[in-house]
């Protein structure tokens, strides 16, 4: 069992929505967008459901089915690769329509081989409004400590304990993600290959599929992105 078929049921005890993180996206959508979201990795569907409940229009995509399974009985949501995005949406649309925003959030985009990225991000240029905004939330792996041995902060409940620490990768440009899920006398680990995807390298696949106004910030509060200080970053690209 993958570490997301583990933690479907339990995902927004760990991982709750941040409000303001909504308020922030919501901002930064064109007036003249239709209110049309496009939630990509969008794990319980909790950023689908918080978007749908302010009025738009949102689809998201979750290629673990457990997850999505638990997001589609909570929003529009469905299963499938981000990479397809643009055949499962004239799919699920039955037209080709375009975003408002894009949305790649929770260090999902780690998961794509670096090589599949410049097209990736190619076809979400080509699925937006003029102006619109594709914005990503990714752990900064330009920070010095952020490498083999490093290791995030328990996230506890009455229930369970989650841990995730980072070890070397087995390929070149990879870490192996593990984590631990103990929940009563239970406990699973789990081991996720993830791709060292730096700040500096995601602003340059994204220019170079057209995105021309790029921002990168500290977090959802606008604050500058420090990339020997913040652990986390959130890039904007229009």
């Amino acid at each position: 069992m993958s570490l997301y078929d583990t933690i479907a049921s339990i995902y927004e005890e760990i991982f709750p929505v941040n409000r303001i993180a909504v308020e922030t996206i919501e901002s930064l959508i064109p007036l003249q967008a239709e209110k049309r979201l496009l939630d990509l990795g969008a794990a319980t569907g909790g950023h689908a459901r918080a978007f749908a409940d302010r009025g738009w229009d949102t689809l998201g995509i979750e290629l673990n089915r457990e997850m999505a399974l638990v997001a589609a009985s909570r929003a529009h949501v469905v299963e499938g690769s981000m990479l397809d995005a643009d055949s499962i949406i004239l799919t699920d649309y039955g037209i080709s329509v375009k975003f408002g925003a894009a949305l790649c959030l929770g260090n999902t985009l780690p998961h794509i081989s670096p090589a599949r990225i410049p097209a990736f991000f190619a076809m979400i240029r080509h699925l937006l409004y003029p102006g619109a905004p594709f914005i990503l939330q990714t752990l900064n792996y330009s920070h010095p400590d952020v490498g083999p041995g490093f290791a995030f902060p328990s996230i506890k409940s009455a229930d369970f304990r989650f841990d995730r620490r980072y070890e070397a990768g087995k390929t070149l440009g990879t870490l192996s993600f593990v984590t631990t899920l103990a929940d009563g006398a239970s406990k699973s680990i789990d081991t996720t290959v993830l791709n060292v995807l730096k700040p500096e390298m995601i602003s340059y696949w994204l220019r170079g599929a057209g995105f021309k106004d790029i921002e990168t910030w500290s977090g959802w509060d606008r604050s500058r992105f420090d990339s020997d200080r913040d652990l986390y970053v959130v890039t904007v690209a229009r």
